[in-house]
């Protein structure tokens, strides 16, 4: 089941409460938000900051597992990790840009604050983290969006990762747990 990608775990997940995944049902619901945004942009001039939002295969494992077992997996079988990873990223990817596809929207939400230093050892971030972080934002740059990463907690000891993204095309929201000096 690891090569089936995020749309089967998601699948598998449902299944497991008596419910089927349509991916219908989630296209529509952010099309039922389509005319709200079109309304903040022509009569307020407002641009809505966030479509839709990629969850790093990480993240969406650690919620839908629990993170304490997803400790375990990582522990216990690291390579099936990685391979789940590997096999379910650009669908983590995709749901992003459709969801703001389906808005109207070009920005992405990146929620990314568990990879923190505050969470994450250095070890899984290099492993589990950071390269589909890099690989993504590079992606949602390439299909015309802009990636929003929400980088809360202390993300200092990190911050020159944040070179490695594409330049001048992602927004960085930290909080001031970070020394913002240095993130300038």
């Amino acid at each position: 089941a690891i090569t089936n990608g995020m749309y089967r775990l998601i699948s598998i997940i449902r299944e497991r409460f008596d419910e089927k995944y349509d991916a219908t049902l989630e296209e529509n619901i952010f099309k039922s938000f389509a005319p709200i945004y079109r309304y903040w942009e022509q009569t307020k001039g407002a641009v809505p900051f966030r479509g839709g939002m990629t969850r790093l295969p990480i993240f969406q494992f650690g919620y839908s597992r629990g993170w304490r077992g997803f400790i375990k997996d990582i522990l216990k079988q690291p390579e099936i990790v990685k391979q789940a990873c590997d096999a379910t990223f650009m669908d983590t990817v995709m749901m992003g840009e459709n969801q703001s596809r389906s808005v109207g929207c070009k920005y992405v939400f990146v929620p990314v604050g568990h990879a923190s230093p505050t969470y994450m050892s250095r070890e899984m971030y290099d492993r589990y983290f950071f390269p589909y972080f890099k690989e993504a934002c590079k992606q949602l740059v390439k299909d015309g969006f802009t990636p929003r990463i929400h980088l809360n907690l202390n993300w200092t000891p990190y911050l020159e990762h944040l070179l490695e993204l594409p330049k001048k095309s992602c927004i960085a929201e930290m909080e001031s747990v970070t020394d913002l000096k240095k993130a300038k």
